[in-house]
């Protein structure tokens, strides 16, 4: 196992539209920051890009109060400088979701926001080395956001994310485990979990 040195904040950009005559609902988003791993002599640094697309059915439960259960699809991005060993590789991880989201205006301007989603990992890539072969994993999040409206097409908002993935592996790997430059790792299993501050823009079309 391995910590990221102390987290920076992401940019995130939110595009969402609300299809006309009907309750469904278009969302769009992603997020990048830097990263930087806490790992003696090597420090390796690298970036995170999440993406997720989802189309969403707008539930109506009072005048300040909508659920939007969802589904849709999510990747995920890590990018990592090549080392002289492969203890953190890149990654490239693709999952379908499914979730729920409840948005409750408080003031006329300001939104606060509660997700939950849950997902399989049907694709999960490594590179330059690899941890083993995976037939896929668990992929679950968490977020809390609040939006101040500065008008009926903008907004700012202030996210709190979290993500866990958990990923098995067969097979023979080629990455090296933390901590080591010559044990291999063996019949792995891989948890990620990660939490982020985003500050961003949403834009509803």
């Amino acid at each position: 196992s391995y910590d990221l040195a102390p987290p920076v904040i992401s940019g995130a950009l939110t595009l969402e539209w609300d299809l006309p005559a009907v309750p469904l609902a278009v969302r769009a988003e992603g997020a990048m920051r830097r990263l930087a791993f806490d790992i003696a002599a090597v420090d390796p640094t690298g970036f995170l890009i999440d993406t997720r697309g989802v189309l969403e059915l707008r539930v109506l439960l009072t005048d300040a109060l909508e659920l939007r259960p969802q589904v849709g699809l999510r990747a995920t991005i890590v990018s990592v400088d090549e080392v002289d060993n492969a203890v953190v590789v890149s990654s490239t991880a693709i999952a379908p979701i499914g979730g729920v989201r409840a948005i409750w205006d408080l003031t006329e301007p300001l939104q606060v926001i509660l997700g939950l989603e849950a997902g399989y990992v049907v694709s999960y890539d490594e590179r330059p080395a690899r941890t083993g072969n995976s037939p896929g994993g668990l992929a679950l999040g968490l977020d809390l956001s609040l939006r101040w409206w500065l008008s009926n097409t903008w907004a700012l908002t202030a996210d709190g994310r979290a993500t866990l993935d958990r990923i098995d592996f067969s097979g023979v790997p080629t990455r090296t485990a933390a901590g080591s430059a010559t044990d291999p790792v063996r019949d792995a299993s891989l948890s990620i979990l990660d939490t982020a501050l985003r500050l961003g823009v949403v834009v509803s079309l």
